[in-house]
């Protein structure tokens, strides 16, 4: 039983999926469509679908795909196009950093070296005490 069946027609049907959709790879130009002659450009602020070969748009004006820029920016922008511009498939960001895991334990390893507290009890046993 398909429940879904053509929900995404509009970007994966044969006829339109090379115009609707472009496949990023890194350190290549973001070219897209059936002919392969529309590409990505950075326009301002903001990302922009042009064809080469008209009003003076060359290859020269087509963005390279790089996947290991550090700031997010351009990242943002192709995950989120929309409307004109084509649904980004492919890598779209492939930085190497530390783990929320590793940095957590970097932190208590340091602590546990560095720190007044080598247990529990030490923690309770360190200020005023008293019995009951």
């Amino acid at each position: 039983m398909i429940f879904n069946d053509k929900a995404h027609a509009a970007i994966t049907d044969r006829a339109v999926r090379d115009d609707r959709t472009i496949i990023l790879e890194h350190g290549k130009p973001m070219i897209f469509g059936k002919e392969r002659n529309k590409g990505l450009r950075f326009n301002g602020r903001c990302l922009e679908a042009v064809t080469i070969g008209e009003n003076g748009i060359t290859m020269d004006d087509i963005m390279i795909h790089d996947e290991t820029t550090e700031d997010t920016g351009i990242h943002m922008m192709l995950a989120r196009m929309s409307g004109d511009l084509p649904v980004a498939i492919g890598v779209i960001r492939n930085v190497k950093k530390t783990s929320y895991t590793q940095l957590y334990e970097d932190q208590m390893d340091e602590q546990m070296a560095n720190g007044k507290y080598k247990c529990v009890d030490d923690l309770l046993n360190s200020g005023d005490t008293w019995e009951v």
